[in-house]
C-alpha cells in the first residue's frame, strides 16, 4: 500500500513539472510506474559495487512497467489481492 501511494505521490509530483515550459520540440515526460509484490534478492555488484536487485517480483515490476500507459501506475494481481479493499 505505501508503495502504491508513493507511485502516485510521484506522478502527482512529476504532473507538476511538465506545466513548466520546456524548449522547442520536446516532449513532456511521463512516469510509467510497475509494482509488483513478492520476495526479492538485493545484493552488491562485484562489477560496480552498487547495490542490485534481483527476483521474479523485480521483473515482473519491470514487465508491467514497460507496458503502462504514459502516466500510469501499474500493480500485479498479487499486490491487488493485498491491497483491494
Amino acid at each position: 500500500e505505501q508503495a502504491i501511494r508513493a507511485a502516485l505521490e510521484l506522478q502527482k509530483e512529476f504532473a507538476k513539472g511538465r506545466n513548466m515550459p520546456s524548449k522547442k520540440g520536446d516532449f513532456p515526460p511521463f512516469l510509467r510506474i510497475g509494482i509488483s509484490t513478492g520476495l526479492i534478492l538485493l545484493g552488491k555488484s562485484d562489477a560496480s559495487g552498487e547495490f542490485m536487485t534481483t527476483g521474479a517480483a523485480v521483473n515482473l515490476a519491470k514487465r508491467l512497467r514497460q507496458n503502462a500507459p504514459a502516466g500510469a501506475v501499474i500493480i500485479s494481481h498479487d499486490t491487488y489481492r493485498f491491497v483491494r479493499g
